[in-house]
């Protein structure tokens, strides 16, 4: 026994796709130009990351510290932030500037 489909059988079922896949192809469209977006900002995060983690080695490898040693150190470095601190007035201060 030969099993086939009949021309019928395949016009409504490529109906029922088309309808299916219709809504699908929207959301498609209008996601493409949110993903490109979504490309760009993550490359821009990545780069000033880089710069970041670039500027964070150097400070420390130069021990950045324009006083003597008496002053506190203006830079505070963690893993997400490089925070120069000013001391604007010279009084050795930080914390009013």
């Amino acid at each position: 026994m030969r099993f086939s489909f009949t021309w019928l059988e395949l016009l409504l079922v490529t109906s029922v796709a088309a309808i299916f896949l219709a809504p699908a192809q929207r959301l498609l469209l209008h996601s493409s130009p949110l993903l490109i977006n979504q490309e760009n900002t993550s490359t821009n995060q990545r780069q000033l990351d880089c710069l970041l983690l670039m500027l964070k080695t150097e400070l420390i490898q130069t021990r950045y510290s324009p006083g003597d040693d008496a002053e506190p150190i203006p830079i505070q470095v963690s893993s997400d932030e490089v925070v120069l601190l000013a001391d604007l007035n010279r009084d050795g201060d930080l914390n009013d500037t």
